[in-house]
C-alpha cells in the first residue's frame, strides 16, 4: 500500500496493516497491486481525474541517475510505461 508519513511531505510504500512503517524497495523488486493502478495528479487538488495505468504489476526501478537533484524512484509497468516518483507524488492507488 502507499501512504503519507506523519510529519513529512514524503509518500511511499508501507506494509499492509502498518501504514506508519516505510518499506524500502531494491531496484528490480516486483510489486503486485490488488487493483489496477491509478495515480493522483501531483497538484490537482482533487480537481483533475486520476491517471489510469490499467496494470496490477510493476517493477521498482531508479531513473535519471545522472541527475543528482531529481527523484530517482519510479515504477515500470509490463507495457513499458514508467511512472516517476514526481508523477505519483500525491498518491498511488491499487
Amino acid at each position: 500500500m502507499t501512504t503519507k508519513f506523519n510529519n513529512s511531505i514524503t509518500r511511499g510504500f508501507a506494509a499492509v496493516g502498518e501504514p506508519h512503517v516505510a518499506v524500502c524497495l531494491l531496484p528490480g523488486t516486483e510489486i503486485a497491486f490488488d487493483e489496477n493502478v491509478e495515480c493522483e495528479p501531483s497538484f490537482g487538488l482533487g480537481i483533475l481525474p486520476n491517471k489510469k495505468i490499467g496494470q496490477r504489476l510493476a517493477r521498482f526501478r531508479q531513473i535519471n541517475m545522472d541527475n543528482a537533484v531529481t527523484h530517482h524512484d519510479a515504477l515500470e509497468f509490463p507495457d513499458g510505461h514508467v511512472v516517476a516518483r514526481s508523477e505519483r507524488e500525491t498518491n498511488l492507488h491499487g
